[in-house]
């Protein structure tokens, strides 16, 4: 059913032995490289979000401070409103 031919197969492994070295040699570094490169593109975008949405944080603290500011002054001018007439 299946023959196997010895010099077909000596062959085709010195053929895929060969261009899996050529690749390594010469494709592998690139790929590396460029993995690595945006690795370290999507980690830099990772903190940039991490640091905006630490910022993004105390702006929005600072901006409940200052509206509960607003309506303490608010409530304020309508008691003396109030009291005066």
């Amino acid at each position: 059913m299946f023959d196997i031919n010895l010099g077909l197969s000596v062959w085709t492994t010195l053929v895929f032995l060969t261009l899996l070295g050529i690749l390594w040699k010469f494709a592998w570094g690139p790929i590396l490289e460029m993995v690595q490169a945006r690795e370290d593109g999507i980690q830099g975008t990772l903190d940039q979000a991490a640091n905006q949405r630490d910022e993004a944080a105390k702006l929005l603290a600072e901006h409940r401070r200052q509206m509960a500011d607003a309506r303490r002054q608010a409530q304020q001018m309508i008691a003396e409103g109030k009291e005066a007439g």
